[in-house]
């Protein structure tokens, strides 16, 4: 049967789409231009066009330097002087252009890249044969050989040697190696090179000087982007890690979050159910930091993010745009940021004209790739899935599914497809001889290979212009994002489009008016599923569903048409469409009226327009008479949009002073901000759709049409200040405070104060220290404390639950309307206090090649909310929360990086990461520490507890002389069930008083929190060949999956059932009758078809078997690029190109069994997990 497939209508216009020849024509093109070669001169080859009318001479120096990679070397005074000059010349060598500036008033010399301007004698000013021809006095001369090295003695090609007091300077050659002559033997060379300390070095008459220069650690410091501000890295005193764009770059992802995985100490990335779906956004989270939701139960809390200074979702940034992320993690770092940023803060700085030299740059990014899933388990055959079925209902004491004509049947069609009848009418009453789950089917399908692409597609495009000069610069980009889902059936894709503007104007020298703008559209397109009773949207369902497909089940019915009871026709027929269309604008004023001071005010306003529509439309199908039969009929179909608007507005203004005096230097803050998110739904729910064809409230005739609106908003205002002050970089500190009031609680309680200080001590500074290699030995600590506004809102209303209809009574004939409780209120329901100490230490040594930073932090927070005393049912309603209790998480995370040159073609970078924390409840209100409450003092958050498996039961009869009672389990047990451990000794299996203290023979049997976070990052550079590595992985983590449906496998009702290859490990005993032979040390235990009660013997409770191990090693990316030489792309007017082949996910190490281990799902229904994405692609890097 021909597979279905639909491809989405939209964008597909926008960009052309390339069949297998022609992808493969422009990769040869590009193999083919890898092997050109060119060995000529810079000065001979480059051509340079210029149309500038009466503008001063430094402006036609600063055109060309724009427009090439030429140097000027001159002194200004001697420029200045020959005020403004007019210029129009199109695709000119430099000289020719040279002697139409310069000729008679300058002499000019063209070294490679480097123009030296001199002044000229007056015989040379002239062609007049009457000027004076004295003879000039000439000075006596001397010329200088040698050579510039790093500490290590290795050549810098490129560096600068200046002779001071003039423009008389030379470059030093690929050795490093240089020539200069000099006006006398007193002279004084400047010898510069960009990373390290420029030196002075005095001639005294030498002719052969070796210079070794040292790299500057102040210069090589990152300055790292801070709350409100930016700070030179080797300055800070709180814990912040910064990135660069190069994570994101060329990578086939579809957001932010996945690339900082495992780029971070501490920063964990958690995929949920959604996993690998097109578009998905995992879940993010800074140092373990939880927040307790309505129901008062802890959980991973996200962390404020903001782009340029605006609050933004990462799933709607374009990684192309981003110039660098910094992630704020301990208090002292955050606290500027207020109530929103308990949990830390990640901010973003996309890419501006600032950062060209002049000129417009436009810049052309594209990737194609290919993807599969990364692990999805392996189904067995359908004569083995046969096999165990039949076991597992003798098991339960019932005749097989299949008889011996059956399973023959399907071994018939293993061996030849279409043999046999894979549906069969026995009775001959129109209904295929199966059960509604497909046990009976005699068909042999391989449903992964059906319903799986073999591989998927994604596009990227990113196409951005920038440019700008000392008063004006721009920065526009559009980038559109397109990925096909894994399925080949139904309508599976996501679409983002991205459109960015930044305009900077500087009108006069103390104002600066900046625009930025952002559009961003997304469109998701999922095949979906619902079950009785279920509100889920998302494939993740459908994968449930694909897991679940009996291989015996045939692909189309003996008519040729899909069979309706394998599930994939009705994704055809199931649709979740989601759009998001969001609106940035936020214009800036920077007003400097004095030096050193500058005053910010910024509004960002952003607006989100969503909508979410679910379609059940008719499905049919064909029984044994070739009657058409409906698995949903027309008066079942139904339809759910849902329409969000939400707006956000934020004014913020802020003053920044810094001034230094000496060697101290001052920095302080103040500012206010204020924030006012509005939020608005409207949805509805009705059915029996007139028509398939018109999808609408007005085409339907259901009965119970619903609308369904909810409207709230929460407010903050703030006001800030924040105070640094360092000597000499060596003695740090800071200090800030923020005040933050929040609609979020009650009036009284609204407003309250945060403070943090830090300080630092940079060792290695001190005349004293002895350890010269180190440059950085910076000592470092903090304390502050933190708000957390991240609650639900209007806890301090009472509300009334009104219910239309909802009772199980009947008023004059109709449901009544009626309404409950009211819901009762906490009088001292306030903030949660995020108190977060850290102590850390920053190295830089050998030159800066080594940085290593480590840090040690403990946070609590207090105040965490939850369920206050509890009320007599009579009540009517439950206790309000309050603030209850206190959890403290502590960890550690320690980078190295290593960056070295080896010489002008080879260079590498080697960064580790590695962190760990654990998490622990401090105070709780449960005097008896009864396990039934959701913590008590002193418990580590993450525990499992659980039973020990002491074996399995041989036969039938060995329960009644095993000596310990597990009644508590079961009443009897049988040949494969479950041996529990008497821990206790005491002859019974239970869980004692369930109290910490006395759990009996439960016990703690794993932690889920995931420990020793690692990864590691290799780069190479060699001429123009650039490789890099990536590997991520977690060293320890324990996870439960033993109540999953997919874990139990056979243990479940015929609708369930699923057989991968690790079920067919389950205990059968040596006087089995199974094809599949004895089997009593196995893994699982003998399933019990369609018998929950007898299944509960074995996953009724947690047992340490099933514990998996939830570490693992990922081979995150490997990527190979190759940048085109510029000596070629000059003569195209390309001024970078580069090519490159990735792959993502490639290996992973994992013992888990069934799912990838980056998309463990929680929950019974839990097949319910979308692989990740094993992805190959190629790409190109276009600038000109």
């Amino acid at each position: 049967m021909k597979k279905l497939r639909n491809t989405p209508e939209g964008w597909k216009y926008i960009f052309p789409k390339f069949d297998l020849k022609m992808k493969l024509s422009l990769l040869f093109l590009f193999t083919t231009l890898l092997q050109l070669q060119a060995n000529v001169g810079y000065a001979q080859n480059t051509k340079i066009s210029l149309n500038l009318n009466d503008v001063s001479v430094l402006k036609v120096i600063s055109e060309i330097e724009s427009k090439s990679e030429f140097k000027f070397f001159y002194s200004k005074p001697d420029i200045v002087s020959m005020g403004h000059v007019s210029i129009k010349v199109k695709d000119q060598k430099i000289e020719n252009i040279l002697k139409k500036i310069f000729k008679g008033n300058l002499n000019y010399k063209v070294i490679d890249r480097q123009i030296v301007l001199t002044p000229i004698g007056k015989d040379e000013a002239s062609d007049d044969p009457k000027t004076d021809r004295t003879p000039p006095v000439v000075a006596q001369k001397l010329q200088v050989s040698g050579v510039v090295v790093d500490g290590q003695g290795l050549p810098l090609a490129g560096a600068n040697i200046v002779e001071k007091g003039t423009t008389n300077g030379v470059t030093a050659n690929f050795d490093g190696e240089f020539t200069i002559d000099l006006k006398g033997s007193d002279a004084v060379l400047v010898v510069s090179y960009l990373g390290f300390k420029t030196k002075e070095v005095a001639v005294n008459g030498a002719s052969q000087l070796t210079v070794t220069l040292v790299e500057d650690a102040a210069n090589l410091g990152e300055v790292v982007v801070v709350g409100y501000g930016t700070q030179k890295k080797i300055n800070l005193t709180a814990s912040v890690s910064q990135i660069d764009s190069e994570i994101f770059e060329d990578r086939p992802i579809a957001n932010v979050s996945r690339g900082l995985q495992g780029a971070v100490s501490n920063l964990v990335i958690t995929n949920s159910e959604a996993g690998g779906q097109p578009g998905a956004s995992p879940e993010i989270n800074i140092r373990g930091f939880q927040a307790t939701d309505a129901d008062g139960n802890l959980s991973n809390s996200s962390p404020l993010i903001l782009v340029d200074g605006i609050r933004m979702d990462l799933n709607n940034i374009d990684p192309e745009d981003i110039e660098s992320v910094s992630v704020l993690k301990d208090a002292a770092a955050a606290s500027i940021y207020g109530a929103e940023a308990a949990g830390g803060a990640i901010v973003i700085t996309t890419k501006s004209g600032k950062s060209l030299e002049g000129g417009m740059r436009v810049t052309y990014n594209t990737n194609f790739s290919l993807t599969r899933p990364t692990i999805w388990p392996e189904s067995v055959d359908a004569l083995t899935f046969a096999y165990v079925m039949n076991d597992a209902r003798e098991n339960n004491n019932a005749g097989p599914y299949w008889d011996e004509e059956a399973l023959e049947r399907i071994a018939m069609n293993m061996a030849n497809p279409g043999s046999a009848p894979a549906l069969v009418d026995e009775n001959n009453d129109g209904n295929w001889d199966q059960s509604s789950a497909g046990l009976g089917a005699t068909g042999a399908t391989d449903w992964k290979d059906f319903l799986f692409k073999d591989w998927a597609e994604r596009t990227k495009h990113n196409l951005s212009i920038a440019g700008g000069d000392e008063r004006i610069n721009y920065y526009i980009s559009t980038g559109l994002y397109k990925e096909e889902g894994l399925l080949s059936v139904g309508f599976e894709d996501f679409q983002r489009l991205n459109m960015d503007a930044k305009l900077s104007v500087k009108p006069k020298d103390w104002l600066t008016l900046e625009l930025y703008t952002k559009l961003v559209k997304s469109e998701s397109d999922y095949p979906t599923y619902t079950g009785a009773g279920s509100t889920a949207r998302n494939t993740s369902r459908v994968f449930d569903l694909l897991s679940k497909i009996k291989p015996t089940l045939p692909t189309v019915d003996p008519f040729g048409e899909p069979l309706v009871q394998a599930y994939y026709p009705t994704w055809e027929n199931q649709r979740y469409q989601a759009e998001t269309n969001q609106i940035v604008i936020s214009p800036r004023v920077v007003v400097e009226p004095i030096k050193d001071l500058r005053f910010n005010l910024q509004f960002n306003y952003r607006r989100n327009n969503d909508s979410n529509t679910y379609k059940l439309l008719t499905t049919s199908y064909l029984n044994s008479f070739g009657e058409t039969v409906y698995a949903t009929d027309q008066e079942s179909t139904v339809y759910e949009p849902t329409f969000i608007n939400q707006e956000y507005f934020s004014p913020n203004l802020f003053a920044n002073y810094n001034k230094t005096f000496g060697k101290h230097n001052i920095d302080a803050t103040i500012g206010y901000q204020s924030q006012l998110n509005e939020y608005h739904l409207l949805g509805g729910n009705t059915s029996y759709l007139i028509t398939d064809n018109v999808v609408s409230f007005n085409a339907s005739l259901g009965e119970n049409q619903t609308v369904d609106e909810a409207i709230t908003h929460w407010a903050t205002q703030s006001g800030f200040g924040r105070l640094r002050y360092n000597y000499d970089e060596k003695y740090l500190f800071e200090v800030s405070y923020r005040a933050d009031g929040s609609s979020r609680f009650e009036p009284d309680e609204r407003v309250a104060g945060f403070a943090s200080y830090s300080a630092g001590y940079n060792v290695a500074k001190e005349n004293f220290w002895p350890i010269g290699a180190i440059s950085t030995f910076k000592l470092r600590g903090s304390y502050g404390t933190l708000g957390n506004q991240n609650v639900e809102d209007y806890q301090y209303l009472s509300t009334i639950p009104i219910n239309s209809p909802g009772t199980a009574y009947l008023f004059d004939g109709s449901q009544a309307i009626f309404s409950g409780t009211p819901d009762l209120l906490s009088n001292s329901l306030t903030w949660e206090t995020v108190k977060t100490s850290d102590f850390g230490v920053d190295i830089n040594a050998f030159g800066n090649k080594l940085g290593v930073v480590f840090d040690w932090y403990r946070t609590d927070v207090d105040g965490i909310q939850g369920p206050g005393l509890d009320l007599p049912a009579v009540l009517g309603t439950s206790s309000p929360n309050t603030n209850i209790g206190t959890s403290r998480i502590e960890g550690w995370e320690f980078e190295a990086t290593w960056r070295q040159k080896i010489n002008e073609d080879f260079s590498y970078n080697l960064r580790a990461v590695l962190s760990d924390y654990q998490r622990t409840m401090i105070e709780y209100p449960n005097e008896t520490n009864s396990l039934a409450q959701p913590y008590f003092e002193g418990q580590d958050l993450g525990d499992i507890y659980g039973f020990t498996w002491a074996g399995w039961f041989a036969t039938d009869d060995e329960y009644q002389t095993y000596g310990v009672d597990q009644s508590f389990i079961s009443g009897d047990f049988w040949a494969g069930d479950t041996k529990y451990a008497d821990l206790d000794g005491n002859g019974v299996i239970d869980r004692g008083a369930y109290t910490s203290d006395d759990m009996g023979d439960w016990s703690v049997i794993g932690n889920t929190t995931p420990r020793y976070q690692y990864s590691f990052t290799l780069g190479l550079n060699y001429k123009s060949l650039d490789f890099n590595v990536f590997v991520q992985g977690i060293g320890k983590r324990d996870v439960l999956v033993s109540n999953h449906q997919r874990f139990r496998g056979p243990a479940q009702g015929p609708f369930h059932a699923m057989v991968f290859d690790e079920h067919v490990d389950y205990f059968r005993p040596e006087d089995t009758t199974s094809p599949l032979g004895p089997n009593t040390d196995a893994y699982f235990p003998a399933p019990y078809a369609a018998n929950p009660g007898r299944n509960n013997r074995n996953y009724a409770y947690n047992v340490d078997r099933y514990i998996q191990n939830g570490a693992y090693t990922r081979l995150k990316s490997v990527q190979l690029g190759y940048t085109v030489p510029k000596e070629i792309t000059k003569e195209i007017n390309i001024s970078n190109l580069r090519i490159y082949v990735s792959g993502e996910n490639l290996f992973t190490k994992s013992d888990m069994l069934f799912y990838d281990p980056e998309t463990i799902p929680s929950g019974y229904g839990s097949a319910q997990s979308y692989p990740l994405s094993l992805i190959i692609s190629t790409g190109l890097n276009l600038s000109f």
